[in-house]
């Protein structure tokens, strides 16, 4: 499907929204890095240094648009999730563009000229490069740091079906896991990021079953919105930025990831929520420009510091303007779209996907296979299982883009 989708019955347009908000993350992470060098100068109350600071909310926001986007085909449709077909479609969407970023800034680290070149990237030996390829994270030296969540999405991918499933079983049961995975990341020694993100994961499947439902009025879900930021913005002047940077290494994450993170993805719920039932938001989210960068967020994020870095270091007078800043965000935006038409669109919106699917699939079911597990797991009837099935396959297409 294009950006711009197609109607869905009994739905608003969900591919251009949707696509509109990936495209808010995606920038919002992008603007938070390139004035970086601009709003230290400024102080921790100007409210321009605030603004921009709050990108790095972006990243809570992928979240609960992954959990979103994965759980809507399934809570329209009906029956089970085919968890190799789903094992196998992450996968493809996930590792290819990865990789070939891997590649990529492993070859600029090795040709590239030094001092400069490590001041882009960390220093890199074939152990690391290993380990990020293989999403092992503890302990990382991310060749761009933006890499620190891959690993924990595709974990959660992993648990995803088991997160639907209890969903649909048993919404007290599943409100339970999630305030105890809060609990456990703040108050326990089981701080990994995993259980930070797990909230996020959760709040997108509820919002998806919420939009499906249209259980929520469009008023109650701005109120809802309203008080959120009402209560978390405060918060946030008060509080203060984080304390550190990725990559983590020997840091406890719960440094990088303070109290108002949890807070802020409550907020992304919200915005993700009203902007499901409210057809002026959708109507702006599909802006065109916009829904572009939605389909090519996961390639901005992938690429775009590495190059900010190395035009601030070498190739801008570094002024710490806030024209310095535009270039350098004009820059990182230019290098994701470029990289997504070249590497990312290919795998995902050609017929160069279904290749990869055909070749990884199999593979997948065998593995299923040998480990005993089933090959799918049941849902029960949809919310509107009645809607028929071309519609019910587009919606799934536009999401197996998340």
């Amino acid at each position: 499907m294009s950006a711009q989708g197609r109607t869905v019955p009994g739905l608003p347009d969900r591919v251009a929204y949707v696509d509109g908000l990936r495209g808010v993350a995606a920038l919002s992470v992008l603007a938070t890095h390139a004035t970086a060098w601009v709003r230290p100068s400024l102080g921790p109350a100007n409210p321009l240094a605030f603004v921009f600071r709050l990108g790095v909310y972006g990243v809570d926001l992928f979240f609960v648009l992954s959990g979103f986007c994965l759980a809507f085909p399934f809570l329209r449709g009906r029956g089970e999730i085919d968890l190799a077909r789903f094992a196998s479609r992450r996968l493809v969407r996930i590792i290819p563009p990865y990789y070939a970023a891997i590649a990529l800034f492993a070859l600029a680290l090795w040709a590239g000229p030094s001092p400069f070149i490590h001041y882009v990237f960390p220093p890199q030996d074939g152990w690391r490069l290993l380990a990020q390829a293989l999403f092992l994270d503890r302990n990382p030296h991310y060749l761009s740091s933006p890499f620190w969540t891959l690993a924990i999405e595709l974990r959660w991918y992993a648990m995803f079906p088991l997160a639907l499933w209890l969903w649909m079983a048993s919404p007290r049961a599943f409100a339970v896991v999630g305030v105890a995975a809060i609990v456990a990341f703040r108050w326990t020694t089981a701080g990994a990021a995993d259980l930070y993100a797990l909230p996020a994961f959760m709040l997108g499947i509820v919002a998806a079953d919420a939009v499906v439902r249209r259980s929520i009025p469009s008023r109650t879900a701005w109120t809802v919105l309203a008080v959120l930021c009402a209560v978390t913005l405060p918060l946030e002047c008060f509080v203060g930025p984080s304390k550190f940077d990725p990559p983590l290494r020997e840091l406890d994450v719960r440094d990088y990831l303070p109290p108002q993170r949890t807070l802020w993805q409550f907020v992304a719920f919200a915005g993700v929520l009203a902007a499901g039932v409210s057809t002026l938001a959708q109507r702006i989210l599909a802006w065109r420009s916009l829904a572009l960068c939605g389909r090519a967020s996961y390639s901005i994020y992938l690429v775009h510091l590495p190059v900010v870095i190395a035009l601030r270091t070498g190739g801008v007078e570094p002024s710490g303007s806030w024209a310095e800043a535009g270039v350098l965000a004009a820059a990182g935006l230019g290098a994701g779209l470029l990289f997504w038409r070249l590497i990312e669109y290919p795998v995902t919106e050609t017929a160069l996907k279904t290749r990869l699917l055909a070749c990884v699939e199999p593979a997948v079911v065998r593995a299923f296979a040998w480990l005993r597990l089933p090959q799918a797991l049941p849902l029960g009837a949809g919310v509107q299982a009645g809607v028929a099935s071309p519609a019910r396959a587009s919606i799934g297409s536009a999401a197996s883009s998340a």
